[in-house]
């Protein structure tokens, strides 16, 4: 693929959040990431979640803090970790190249970037991963921590298996995912990689039409035919 730049002279680059971004609209995806003309403006929802991350990560890490607020929906699940006296990683950062090798985060080469909530060292060959979510609706969806099961088999290829869960704050509930195998990671990497590709596709095309979906009517975007109810046919060229 040619490298074409976005409008602020960046290469395509992905996460999970942006390929979610995506494959919910790609035309709300362009104009954050590709036109770049919608800057980012922070939910309350948004600003909440940052700080429950934070208070974990300096939980988990022992670093003094003094937001017992955001850290009281999590401290009892960090507990409880602590004292298991499992290895843990808080909040590990990794930036990955085209070809899957490790780089800076800040690189230009940086293909995809993913940041994992926390790993706990059960063994030398097995790790849980653990993921804050502090939304109000419980999602059912094991993605993302499967593709950080997926990046971890790649820099740690002694570990042979991977549990993990999601925890729900507001609902005080742990959801488990499905035991993973170091065996399936290769799997794992095709099904992503064939989402990214559309990705890069439209970057290649600069074609991002609207999806109209039941998030329409909380959309900021502009001159969307798709927040006025108006029908349009599919594969229109919204750009």
């Amino acid at each position: 693929m040619t490298k074409i730049l976005n409008a602020k002279g960046r290469p395509f680059s992905w996460s999970f959040s942006r390929l979610n971004d995506f494959e919910n609209c790609p035309k709300k995806y362009a104009e954050s990431s590709f036109y770049c003309t919608a800057p980012y403006v922070q939910t309350p929802e948004g600003a909440w979640g940052d700080r429950v991350h934070k208070a974990a990560e300096m939980f988990m890490k022992g670093i003094p803090h003094k937001d017992e607020e955001a850290l009281a929906p999590v401290e009892p699940y960090c507990t409880q970790i602590i004292r298991s006296g499992c290895h843990t990683e808080a909040e590990l950062e990794i930036a990955l190249t085209r070809d899957l090798k490790l780089t800076n985060w800040f690189s230009g080469a940086a293909w995809l970037r993913i940041k994992i909530d926390l790993i706990v060292e059960i063994s030398k060959i097995v790790s849980s991963l653990v993921d804050w979510k502090t939304g109000r609706t419980i999602k059912h969806d094991q993605d993302q921590l499967r593709l950080a099961a997926a990046v971890l088999n790649i820099l740690r290829p002694h570990i042979k298996q991977y549990k993990g869960a999601y925890i729900w704050t507001q609902h005080k509930k742990v959801v488990p995912i499905d035991p993973i195998d170091a065996s399936e990671c290769p799997a794992i990497w095709e099904g992503f990689i064939a989402r990214v590709y559309r990705m890069e596709e439209a970057w290649r095309l600069e074609r991002f039409p609207a999806r109209p979906s039941g998030l329409c009517p909380w959309c900021q975007s502009p001159n969307c035919a798709s927040r006025r109810g108006e029908r349009r046919g599919d594969g229109v060229r919204m750009y």
